[in-house]
């Protein structure tokens, strides 16, 4: 049998193991919900930047057909009519850029959302990666104090003469 003093060390290794792993795995669960609330806070910013390139677009054929309706309005009170010739040619490029402004503004919404998404995907799959290298510290930890322990009692008992 092993002598109190050996019993008392191994003890203390196996509490102090017990601590080393017990912090590393609360480590890990911390990140792990911080990465969760960054994952979160990027697929919000993804979301409302599609939104207002969405809204930024309504807007830019609101005004655009504002300026339509001007153009015409200023056609017709020279006493040409706007639907024929080189008013025509006018009123159909000012509407082509209206829309190629406002689908460039819808596209720009919809990539940013898409860079928010892969840039969410690859928090959580840091997350999965920092979860798993922490289990393999624990092991690691677990066993090193086990073979700590098994030092500590194996010079005990050849110090006790092994009673």
């Amino acid at each position: 049998m092993a002598d109190p003093m050996t019993l008392g060390m191994m003890g203390l290794m196996g509490v102090g193991t017990g601590l080393q792993v017990a912090g590393q795995l609360g480590q890990a669960d911390t990140y792990s919900r911080l990465a969760d609330i960054d994952t979160q806070a990027v697929n919000e910013q993804g979301d409302l930047a599609k939104m207002a390139g969405f809204e930024q677009a309504k807007e830019i054929r609101k005004e655009g057909n504002q300026l339509l309706h001007d153009q015409t309005a200023t056609v017709a009170s020279g006493g040409l009519v706007a639907n024929t010739g080189s008013a025509l040619l006018v009123a159909n490029e000012t509407a082509r850029n209206i829309e190629l402004d406002a689908l460039t503004s819808e596209y720009e919404g919809l990539k940013e959302k898409k860079l928010s998404d892969r840039q969410a995907a690859m928090i959580q799959y840091d997350k999965r990666l920092t979860k798993r290298q922490a289990s393999m510290n624990a092991v690691g930890t677990v066993l090193s104090g086990v073979m700590g322990g098994a030092k500590i009692f194996a010079g005990g008992m050849s110090a006790g003469g092994g009673k």
